[in-house]
């Protein structure tokens, strides 16, 4: 468990519940109303290889998300028209206004641009990268992962989650640990992969 303030705000997630909840129901996206809600942009705590799958999956996961949602969401407002609306609260309706919004941006430039638009996914990790765990054992996958387009910073110590009005988390607060000067990474989703086993608090 990650332990720092806020650090179970909805948008927070294990890595490993994470990649379960995808191989088990994530690849047909059929029950839209029920998938996993995560936003961009997306921060992976720690640097082994769950973490260079989460943070992935994690991309490929977000664009498929809104392509489908924005498909299912349109045959309800056809059926009910905006009374829909009423079915949720003002943070999923703003959730729900992003997926749409991206879905859009989506169709006029492309994922690679629109991921970075919307501030892709990254890996954050307390010491260098030739130090993580990912490159010491497999470092091809973690070359791949980033060629791929996934985000690495090193020396990124988390310290504590910060939420918006609604109680979603929106941004990380982190300290370098060379230099002991903090910043403020933004944040719609951060998946936690230090060590923790399935099923976990988050």
């Amino acid at each position: 468990a990650l332990n720092i303030k806020n650090s179970l705000a909805p948008g927070m997630m294990s890595a490993s519940d994470f990649l379960m909840n995808l191989q088990l129901n994530g690849a047909s996206l059929e029950h839209t109303w029920s998938l996993m809600p995560i936003r961009m942009p997306v921060i992976v705590i720690g640097a082994g290889l769950t973490a260079v799958d989460a943070a992935t999956e994690a991309r490929a996961y977000y664009i498929a998300l809104i392509q489908r949602f924005q498909s299912i969401w349109l045959q309800q407002l056809a059926n009910r028209g905006q009374e829909i609306w009423g079915d949720f609260t003002p943070t999923e309706r703003d959730i729900i206004k992003e997926w749409l919004d991206h879905a859009e941006q989506l169709k006029l430039h492309g994922q690679e641009e629109c991921l970075r638009r919307w501030g892709d996914v990254t890996i954050v990790y307390r010491q260098a990268i030739s130090q993580s765990p990912a490159y010491r054992t497999n470092h091809a996958e973690l070359a791949d992962a980033m060629r791929e387009g996934v985000l690495f910073r090193e020396h990124t110590q988390p310290q504590a989650v910060i939420c918006d009005k609604g109680g979603w988390l929106n941004a990380l607060r982190c300290t370098n640990t060379q230099t002991s000067e903090e910043t403020m990474l933004a944040a719609g989703t951060v998946i936690v992969a230090t060590g923790q086993q399935p099923n976990v608090a988050y």
